[in-house]
């Protein structure tokens, strides 16, 4: 059972952060509906070479010396990329890429036709990514929710680090 993302119910900010940190906090996958490509699961994925989802994610961001404040603003970011992204033009029909604000969500199709969230890109448009995560950080940083995603990238970052370190 996956937890959906976008519930208009429970809208805005502050509930798309919680969703995300609870995907990170309990490993249960959660769905993003995109507007055109349909549901997007998000889920916690794999590390490492061949790594998908959000901890390749925070991993890959992390060996960039981002700040988990950063990350997580990159993480809510991926998340509007995957609701209301644009569609860029990919040569593999099994993979896509979603652009929101600079910000591109990389997703690939499973077997069965699902989309899976696998990674994020902002190298075409670094400037604009960069401009956007600092709004995010100084739009929600004092806000709880926010606080909770920091401390779920925070905890998988640290258990990345105990693993190579064991």
């Amino acid at each position: 059972m996956s937890i959906p993302l976008d519930n208009p119910a429970d809208a805005g900010a502050g509930a798309e952060m919680r969703k995300l940190a609870e995907v990170l906090a309990t490993g249960q996958p959660a769905i993003t509906p995109h507007r055109v490509l349909g549901d997007i699961v998000v889920g916690v994925g794999k590390s490492g070479k061949g790594g998908y989802g959000l901890t390749h994610i925070i991993e890959r961001r992390a060996q960039q010396g981002k700040s988990t404040a950063e990350i997580a603003a990159i993480l809510y970011l991926i998340n509007q990329a995957l609701r209301d992204g644009e569609i860029l033009p990919h040569p593999n029909p099994n993979r896509q890429t979603l652009n929101n604000r600079g910000i591109v969500a990389i997703i690939e199709r499973q077997d069965g036709g699902k989309w899976l969230l696998t990674g994020y890109d902002d190298f075409s448009q670094k400037k604009e990514a960069t401009d956007a995560i600092t709004a995010v950080i100084a739009n929600y940083g004092y806000a709880p929710d926010y606080s909770y995603v920091c401390n779920q990238v925070g905890a998988v970052v640290t258990s990345r680090r105990a693993s190579i370190v064991n």
